[in-house]
């Protein structure tokens, strides 16, 4: 159910140190461990789909009663932050003092938005 990394090594009695080796080996292509981290990151993809899914139906009014988008957000935010955490951006115009204000991180490359 997605569990943390140092919870998935533990659970496979392995230290996350060698769990980490595993998958550098395995995404290097060298057997078997390549098929352990094609594995993980298929696990790690459900997962996201699975929190994607509830904050989603939510957002319709979908939402089965015992389903908490919130506790989805967080897990998200928690697992992947490179993705979903709010970055605080400092901006400044000419002659002003600087301003903050959080923004999301785009999950999407930035040819996908039209930025170069």
């Amino acid at each position: 159910m997605g569990v943390f990394p140092v919870h998935a090594a533990a659970l496979a009695g392995l230290t996350l140190d060698e769990l980490d080796e595993w998958l550098t080996l395995g995404r290097a292509g060298r057997e078997p461990y390549a098929q352990l981290a094609r594995d993980v990151a298929e696990a790690i993809a459900h997962d996201v789909r699975r929190n994607h899914l509830v904050i989603s139906r939510a957002a319709l009014g979908q939402s089965p009663p015992t389903a908490d988008w919130r506790a989805a957000a967080w897990l998200l935010e928690r697992k992947h932050p490179d993705h979903y955490i709010l970055q605080t951006v400092r901006q400044r115009a000419a002659g002003t003092p600087p301003v903050e204000h959080e923004r999301p991180i785009s999950p999407y490359p930035s040819s996908w938005r039209g930025e170069a």
